[in-house]
């Protein structure tokens, strides 16, 4: 089974992804004049809509099993919302910033939501070939990160060009060289992911265990009237979310761990919402810094630890691994908020921390990914055990879906949350709060989950 599809894909995907997303509050202060406390609102109201919505779009690429078709759908959505974020210097000549902001909303609206569900959508195909290569193969040495690590690559390579292009503009307004880069990249993943869409369909691999094709190739029956005359897609959506009910009700872990993942989302939000508004502040308009920033937290951050994320996983188990990421968190944002110094000319200090990413990205992104294919796992085979037939008489193991719900507690839920509090407190507080109370948090959380651990270990040794 060829794999090269899905690293390129994840190499252009983050790559493109580096011209915009890092920059977006910034994009927004820049060209619209919006305060921190606007920011704040809009990225407490964006995950809300992303973490209802992209739940139910994986819901039904689980039902009809057309998951690369999905993608390539919220791929297209994406370039759109994000991509006419370009006409808006120009506009300004024409129309009040009041009507453009609006307009801004809208178009980070809908880039986001195609956006979140393209990221799980992903997620889960690679989970399933890392599945399929081990069952067919017998290749226990291919893992999630194998395949993650490329996308950090293109986020460091494609970041420190965003920086470059960013800061030498010529005569392009302010950080819209990076959209173009975002537009042009993104359309050649889109080929990428084309292929290998029909890859699927035209060479179907067989299922070792079962003896049928997998999947994957039958995408196309999602066209088909055979399907949608059994069962409607909301009765097929409100199935898979029922099974996932059962899943909370019987393993109370799960409740705990999607409470953790709801708190690094909160974590998560200060850094992405209001790191480069920070770096702003302490080192002016420094787009090479910002990309260098990319670079670091990418090939010497994250990329070591996806590569051993499993093994961690594997020893210390999800509860314990996510504890070393919030330990992370905690260091650095303790050094955001008393350790670097304004305006002192040097970037080691800033990048020096940056490769805690590793921990606080890497590690957690790759253990939220674990415990939603785990718990998928866990579902159909409840399902074969209580002898229950979904719709169509067959299991439907819940996985883009699983993925998607973690990944809402995350980046819905969690950031949400976290953008509201980030853009008050930066407000009325100052920036550096919003760093110090991220810590707080982090060393609060690591002492409540050692409680919790000790309660459930004695009630075992009863």
């Amino acid at each position: 089974m060829a794999t090269w599809p899905l690293k390129a894909h994840y190499l252009l995907w983050f790559g493109s992804l580096s011209g915009i997303l890092p920059y977006v509050s910034i994009f927004a202060r820049e060209h619209l004049q919006i305060s921190a406390d606007a920011v704040g609102i809009l990225f407490f109201i964006l995950p809300f809509v992303v973490s209802i919505v992209k739940p139910l779009v994986c819901s039904i690429a689980d039902r009809y099993e057309c998951y690369s078709l999905t993608l390539i759908l919220s791929q297209i959505s994406t370039i759109l919302g994000y991509g006419l974020l370009l006409t808006l210097p120009w506009l300004l000549r024409w129309i009040s910033t009041e009507i453009l902001w609006w307009f801004f909303c809208l178009l980070t609206l809908i880039a986001n939501t195609a956006m979140g569900a393209a990221i799980s959508l992903t997620d889960c195909l690679v989970i399933n070939e890392v599945v399929q290569l081990q069952r067919n193969n017998g290749d226990n040495h291919t893992s999630y990160g194998n395949y993650r690590i490329w996308g950090t690559i293109g986020f460091g390579i494609f970041g420190i060009l965003s920086g470059i292009i960013n800061d030498h503009p010529g005569d392009l307004p302010y950080l819209v060289p990076g959209l173009i880069m975002f537009v042009i990249i993104e359309s050649l993943d889109l080929i990428t992911i084309w292929k290998f869409y029909h890859r699927r369909i035209v060479e179907p691999d067989l299922n070792a265990e079962s003896g049928k094709t997998s999947s994957f190739p039958n995408e196309l029956e999602f066209q088909t009237e055979e399907k949608s005359s059994k069962s409607g897609i909301i009765m097929s959506v409100i199935e898979i979310f029922c099974q996932i009910g059962q899943l909370f009700r019987h393993y109370p872990t799960l409740i705990q761990l999607s409470l953790i993942v709801f708190c690094f989302g909160i974590l998560t939000a200060f850094h992405w919402s209001f790191f480069f508004w920070y770096l702003e502040d302490l080192r002016g308009k420094d787009a090479l810094l910002m990309g260098l920033c990319i670079f670091v937290e990418s090939f010497l951050g994250e990329i070591p630890i996806f590569y051993i994320a499993h093994h961690i996983i594997n020893r210390f188990g999800p509860i314990w691994s996510l504890c070393l990421a919030l330990a992370a968190f905690a260091l650095r944002y303790l050094a955001y908020g008393y350790w670097l110094e304004q305006n002192n000319g040097l970037y080691w200090d800033i990048l020096l921390v940056e490769i805690l990413q590793g921990l606080t990205f890497s590690l957690f992104y790759s253990v939220m990914t674990h415990v939603a294919n785990y718990y998928a796992d866990k579902c159909e085979k409840d399902q074969k055990q209580q002898h229950r037939q979904s719709i169509n008489d067959k299991q439907i193991k819940p996985s883009a879906t699983m993925q998607a719900l973690m990944s809402a507690c995350y980046e819905g839920i969690g950031l949400g949350i976290g953008s509201l509090i980030g853009g008050y407190v930066t407000r009325h507080y100052g920036i550096r709060t919003i760093w110090r109370l991220g810590a707080f948090i982090s060393i609060g959380l690591i002492g409540v989950n050692i409680l919790i651990e000790l309660i459930k270990f004695n009630r075992k040794m009863k």
